[in-house]
């Protein structure tokens, strides 16, 4: 595996290896690059550090190396796989355009995911992590598009809030095709168009005290459904938010 090393102007002023003192990387122009390994004294890099190497295939990240920013590895069409489990922030259109990304292995606790950030992984199907994945924001838009996928491997989502986020947008589970369990915490008022639709493996959902309306389609077709906390008299439900739930009847 290749170590990340000194750019040649640089090497007569400080020497052929990186020192410990040496905590963060610029931008690093070898493009033809196929592995890289990055040393634990690495705490930070520079946006778009490593965008554009698609001949990229593998790459070794620090454990302290918590941010990943922006376009860090964007366009690095031949990275398959990574290990991203220590970071807890990943800046805008950081892995977009990495074609052929198939899975990544995430921290349960991520803290912030760009926009974009995903954008064009068309072949990413696998979100892996040591927990339930918390993500503290409201749910992206990679998000659905990974769950959607048929053949993925997330059977279950903790969602969790931060007290100034209220809300969650439409279709954020939309096409979970093997989503089994999901968990709403307090503090959410609605449940959105679209929330659950076509989710076919779900059966059961818990809902928060602080709910007051369901919205059209939000468990369209989630045809196993057939246990959910609802009071008629105190949640609005809008006409089809059960639509072809033939365990539901709640309009």
């Amino acid at each position: 595996c290749c170590n990340i090393k000194y750019e040649e102007e640089d090497k007569e002023e400080y020497g052929e290896k990186i020192e410990n003192e040496c905590n963060w990387i610029g931008r690093y122009y070898d493009r033809e690059i196929r592995e890289i390994r990055i040393e634990e004294h690495i705490k930070q890099c520079v946006d778009e550090c490593f965008n554009g190497y698609t001949s990229l295939t593998k790459i070794e990240l620090s454990p302290h190396l918590y941010k990943l920013p922006f376009k860090c590895f964007n366009n690095c069409k031949s990275l398959i796989k990574i290990n991203i489990e220590y970071v807890t922030y990943i800046g805008d259109n950081c892995f977009s355009n990495c074609t052929r990304l198939k899975e990544i292995r995430m921290n349960k606790d991520i803290g912030y995911v760009g926009k974009c950030s995903f954008w064009n992984c068309k072949s990413l199907i696998n979100i892996r992590s040591s927990g339930k994945i918390h993500i503290y924001q409201s749910i992206p838009y990679w998000v659905w598009m990974i769950l959607k996928e048929e053949n993925n491997e997330v059977e279950e989502i903790e969602y969790t809030i931060e007290d100034r986020e209220k809300d969650i947008g439409n279709d954020c589970f939309g096409y979970c095709t093997n989503l089994t369990k999901i968990e709403i915490h307090e503090g959410i008022k609605e449940i959105p168009k679209g929330f659950m639709k076509y989710c076919g493996q779900i059966q059961r959902i818990e809902l928060p005290q602080s709910i007051t309306k369901i919205n059209t389609e939000s468990f369209k077709e989630s045809i196993k459904l057939k246990e959910i906390n609802i009071n008629p008299n105190t949640i609005i439900i809008e006409k089809g938010a059960f639509e072809k739930c033939p365990n539901i009847n709640y309009e």
